[in-house]
């Protein structure tokens, strides 16, 4: 063998980590946190959530190029932390790390009857102030459950005149990463039909039979 033909090179210098975020704003309704946090600004950043437990496991992460970012179909009243990340070429930054609690889930509101026949009655009632679009509303007579509704008024029908009935609707939100759905608690009305107007037909009487041969009746 000859003597060896030998080069010195130096590798090329990584890519700098980006800087950690700055401190997070946390802004919460009963099923949307939302996260705002302060320079120094980063091309992209890796946004976590999850419940805040000891065992801190991790609902979702999503990618943001803003300085903002919002989860949405939460559960109400839970505390959750969220981890913030700035994320380049090189790798991730140090989190910044903070919690906050979402709200309670109001029940709906405003609900009245009108249109009461001696057989009917049409039933309305409003959302929260921070009902999402996916939020339905459950509808129940006394106690049997009637409907899922989209809409905000249901039609009675078949009602007994002159009787009460308790009329109760909740509200159903729709949980996403697993956590599932849930409810507000129930708004109540009690109301009764009015009494029959119209002309009872009575049943006709003196029936009476015979059997005039062996095929007839």
């Amino acid at each position: 063998e000859s003597v060896p033909a030998r080069i010195t090179q130096k590798t090329l210098d990584a890519a700098a980590l980006p800087p950690r975020p700055g401190s997070l704003h946390i802004e919460t309704t009963h099923d949307r946190v939302t996260i705002i946090w302060a320079p120094p600004q980063s091309a992209q950043y890796a946004v976590s959530i999850g419940i805040d437990t000891p065992r801190r496991e991790v609902l979702a992460r999503e990618l943001s190029p803003y300085m903002n970012h919002r989860f949405q179909q939460m559960r109400p009243d839970t505390r959750y932390f969220i981890e913030v990340r700035a994320t380049n070429a090189a790798g991730e930054s140090e989190p910044s790390i903070s919690g906050g609690t979402t709200r309670a889930f109001p029940a709906p509101q405003g609900l009245t009857f009108s249109e009461v026949t001696d057989g009917s009655a049409l039933m309305r009632w409003s959302g929260g102030p921070d009902y999402s679009a996916q939020t339905l509303y459950e509808v129940y007579l006394d106690n049997r459950h009637l409907a899922t509704l989209t809409q905000a008024s249901y039609r009675l029908s078949g009602l007994t005149e002159q009787t009460e009935y308790l009329f109760r609707v909740r509200a159903k939100g729709v949980g996403q990463y697993g956590l599932g759905d849930y409810f507000s608690a129930y708004t109540a009305i009690r109301f009764s039909t009015a009494a029959y107007t119209g002309i009872r037909l009575c049943r006709p009487g003196n029936l009476r039979g015979d059997r005039p041969s062996a095929r007839q009746v």
